[in-house]
């Protein structure tokens, strides 16, 4: 591997798991600074964040498994 794409890569890896914790936080933060009112809501918004945590470090496992 070039040292080009294993730099691309490298970022790109720390770039997804960045985004991954930044779910991860919304979904312990949002609740209670937005103006949810239901019940229904706030649990559609908790699964949907970490649903997308989830997926950016999936992301970031196929990632560090490509440069390793």
């Amino acid at each position: 591997m070039s040292k080009n794409k294993r730099a691309f890569l490298k970022a790109s890896s720390a770039v997804t798991g960045n985004l991954s914790a930044a779910w991860f936080a919304l979904a312990i933060i949002s609740p209670n600074f937005t103006a949810i009112s239901t019940t229904e809501a706030i649990i559609v918004s908790l699964t949907r964040d970490i649903i997308f945590g989830i997926l950016w470090l999936i992301i970031t496992m196929f990632i560090e498994r490509i440069i390793s």
